[in-house]
């Protein structure tokens, strides 16, 4: 299940991101993930995920995902992880279990649903945001 929130603005603001949207050919979500990537990029904030952990260890990658238990990974195998989510989130079918690697990435709808560990409870993602967790990883490793 996705983690979705209402955020109430005013009509005109609204109307405006629209346009934005429109004129770039980009989803609301793909509109308002822009703004925040731009502020990420001039470190008005961190690009941290919220309940996503994401640390570089001497040896690997540890990824916490929520409440799951954190998995250390190689960093081939955090590599490998950041590749699945990427070819994911850009709409190529994939459904992966990697029972070496100990993860799970399938291609949900407009989503992508990532497993750490594999048998954790899953974590489904919008395209923008599993672009930016494959981002985490992918520094990580």
């Amino acid at each position: 299940m996705r983690n979705i929130t209402t955020v109430t603005i005013p009509t005109e603001r609204h109307q405006q991101l629209v346009a934005i949207g429109e004129t770039l050919k980009l989803s609301m979500a793909e509109t308002i993930a822009r703004f925040v990537r731009r502020e990420i990029e001039s470190g008005t904030i961190p690009a941290d995920l919220p309940g996503i952990k994401v640390e570089r260890l001497a040896d690997g990658v540890r990824i916490t995902l929520g409440q799951n238990t954190p998995t250390t990974f190689t960093k081939a195998s955090a590599a490998d992880l950041a590749a699945a989510i990427e070819r994911a989130a850009t709409g190529q079918p994939i459904n992966l279990m990697d029972l070496d690697s100990n993860f799970v990435v399938e291609r949900r709808g407009n989503g992508v649903k990532v497993s750490v560990p594999f048998e954790g409870e899953a974590r489904a993602f919008s395209r923008d945001v599993a672009e930016d967790f494959a981002k985490l990883v992918r520094q990580a490793s």
